[in-house]
C-alpha cells in the first residue's frame, strides 16, 4: 500500500532560519494537495491505521536510501494509536535507524477514546528514543488544555496556524501566552504552525515559540532537493 503514498517534507527552523528537523507530510503519489478531507474519513472508518503505517514504511524506504542522521517529524492518528498502536510501533522501529531523531506527532482530529492505550504508546514511543508532540494545539481543544499537556509531557507543542493568525489580526495574545506557558512547565519546545509570511514569522517568534514551520519558511518538497540539517543549534528539549 505504500505505494500510493509519496510524502513530501517540509522544513522546520528557528529563529535564524537554520533547520532543526523536517515534517514528513503524507501526500498521494504524483499529487501534492493535502489528503486531509479523506483523513478524516479513514480516521471514522479504521482504515487510517493502514494509511499510517503505509507511510511509515514508504517514508523509511526514501530515509533510509537519501539521508541518514535526518531528524524527523512523522503524523499518527490517536485512532490508529487506538486501534492499531502495536502494528505502528513496529513498523516505527523501521525508521529510527536511519533518523538522528524521530518526532511522533499525535494529531487532533480523532478523539481520546482509550487514555490507558495512549499512554503505553507514549511510553512505547519513548523507549524507541522518539520524541513525542501534540500537533495544532489551540483553545478549546484538549490539546490546548494545560492539564492535559502536563498529564502527556510532550516533548513539543505545535501551535495551530489558524490560532496563531487570529492572535496576530487581532492582537489577542493573552490565549497564546497561557499555551506557551502550559509548554514551558514541561519543558516542551513550541513549534508554529503555518508561518505563511514574514510578519507572521516574526510576530511568532515575538510570542516566545522556539520553532516555526509554514510556506514562509519552506514549501513541502521531496527529500533529495532539501539541504542536510544543521548542527546542534537547536532548542534542547527535542532532544539530539
Amino acid at each position: 500500500m505504500q505505494g500510493l503514498f509519496e510524502p513530501l517534507f517540509q522544513p522546520i527552523v528557528d529563529a535564524t532560519g537554520a533547520v532543526y528537523a523536517y515534517e514528513a507530510l503524507m501526500r498521494f503519489h504524483g499529487h501534492d494537495a493535502s489528503p486531509a478531507p479523506f483523513v478524516l474519513r479513514w480516521e471514522k472508518t479504521g482504515f487510517i491505521k493502514h494509511a499510517d503505517r503505509a507511510m511509515l514504511k514508504r517514508i523509511a524506504e526514501i530515509v533510509g536510501t537519501a539521508r541518514p542522521a535526518l531528524r524527523l517529524a512523522v503524523n499518527v492518528s490517536i485512532a490508529t494509536v487506538e486501534e492499531g498502536g502495536t502494528a505502528y510501533l513496529e513498523a516505527l522501529k523501521m525508521l529510527t535507524p536511519h533518523t538522528r531523531r524521530v518526532i511522533v506527532e499525535l494529531t487532533e482530529t480523532s478523539p481520546i477514546q482509550d487514555m490507558p492505550a495512549l499512554m503505553r504508546f507514549i511510553g512505547h514511543c519513548r523507549e524507541l528514543g522518539c520524541s513525542i508532540a501534540l500537533d495544532d494545539c489551540r483553545p478549546g481543544h484538549l490539546y490546548g488544555d494545560p492539564a492535559f499537556i502536563a498529564q502527556i509531557k510532550p516533548q513539543a507543542i505545535k501551535l495551530d496556524g489558524e490560532f496563531l493568525h487570529h492572535c496576530y489580526s487581532t492582537r489577542e495574545i493573552a490565549p497564546a501566552v497561557e499555551l506557551l506557558a502550559a509548554a514551558r512547565s514541561v519543558s516542551a519546545t513550541v513549534i508554529a504552525e503555518c508561518v505563511d509570511s514574514p510578519a507572521i514569522r516574526d510576530f511568532a517568534f515575538w510570542l516566545g515559540v522556539n520553532l516555526a514551520q509554514g510556506h514562509a519558511i519552506g514549501r513541502p518538497a521531496p527529500l533529495p532537493g532539501i539541504a542536510k540539517p544543521a548542527a546542534d543549534t537547536m532548542p534542547a528539549p527535542l532532544g539530539n
